[in-house]
Order: C-alpha cells, then structure tokens, then sequence
C-alpha cells in the first residue's frame, strides 16, 4: 500500500513539490508527502479556518486542505523553521505569507468559560480530596496514639542474667570431659546388667 502511495507521488505530484526540493528539512518533506497520500487517498477541501489537522496545528507544515488549494506549493506557504538556511534567504525576499485565519473572539470566549469552569470543579474536586486526606491522616494520628499506650503498658518478661552473661534458665554446654564421663557410666552401667543376666543364666 505504501509503495503504490509512494509511486503514485512520484509520478503525479513530482512537479507539485518540486519548487521545495533541497530547501525543505526531510522531516517537512516526508510530512508533506504523507498529506499527498492523504489526499490522495479521499480529497477535502474545507475552509481554513475549520481545518485542525495535527501537522498544521502542531508542525505549522501545510496539511490536505493546505495543499488541495495549490497546484504547485509555494516555499511561503511553510513555516521557516523547516527550510533550509540558502531558502530563508531567498524567503525573506518574499515577506509576503500565507496569514493564519484570524479566530473569532466569540469562540476564544466560550472556550475561555469552558476552561474556566474546568478549572473551578478540579478546584473543587481538590478540595474535597485534601478534606478527605486531613480526616484520613487524623484517623491515622489517632491509631497511632492509641497503639502507642498499648505499647507502652505492654510489658516484657523480665529477664536475669546472671554472672556469666548466660540466661539462668539455659543450661551450659557440657564439655568433653563431662560427655566421655557420661559414656563410661552408661556402658558400666550396661556391663553390670549382662554381667547380672550372664550369672543367673
């Protein structure tokens, strides 16, 4: 789709966008030749002063309904900002450009009200959340104050240490001598008991 767009440019609209050859940016140049797809794809032409296509708006770069008005596009016609530094001189010969449609001040009211009403109900909305935020952080402030007396009447084992930096209530480890003790008194021990079976049999 995109390559027939591309020859169908290439064979048609050469002549149209040959006065911007090597004095427009790519950037501007690539933009334009997507409005021509644009246009060619479903030409409209409406008046300018209805027209808020995005590249006009934003990019000051003419869109379809820029170009549906010329047959060959004019270098005045794009913003000065696209076109390179040896086409501002020969633009700035030309001061004469293309003038933006003047806005109706009725419409720059209402759009005045409707932004002005916006801002009253964020205004608003703002105000009830940061109510809503102080009565949370109260509730909070209280929790808090109440686990802190429950902290503080909450009171540990106690513990004694005694001198040997050891709990009394742990045993010390026995050492090697103790445990090779306590082997030899259980093997006696089970000495005697065969020694005991062996004589009563």
């Amino acid at each position: 789709m995109f390559k027939r767009s591309v020859g169908l440019l290439n064979k048609h609209t050469d002549y149209r966008v040959q006065q911007l050859q090597g004095k427009v940016s790519k950037f501007a140049m690539n933009k334009i030749k997507l409005e021509f797809v644009k246009l060619l794809s479903g030409p409209s032409c409406m008046p300018l002063a209805q027209c808020n296509c995005y590249y006009r708006s934003s990019y000051r770069l003419p869109c379809k309904h820029v170009l549906c008005q010329f047959d060959a596009i004019p270098l005045n016609i794009i913003a000065k900002r696209w076109l390179n530094i040896s086409a501002l001189s020969i633009i700035q010969d030309h001061a004469h450009s293309i003038d933006e449609p003047k806005v109706d001040p009725t419409l720059i009211d209402a759009n005045l009200r409707k932004a002005i009403l916006g801002l009253q109900g964020l205004s608003e909305k703002l105000k009830s959340d940061q109510d809503r935020e102080l009565q949370q952080i109260e509730s909070l402030k209280k929790n808090a104050e109440v686990n802190e007396k429950r902290v503080e009447n909450f009171q540990f084992p106690s513990i004694s240490v005694d001198m040997k930096r050891r709990l009394k209530n742990i045993k010390r480890l026995p050492i090697a001598i103790e445990i090779l003790e306590e082997e030899f008194k259980k093997r006696s021990e089970t000495d005697k008991k065969e020694r005991e079976n062996f004589k009563k049999d």
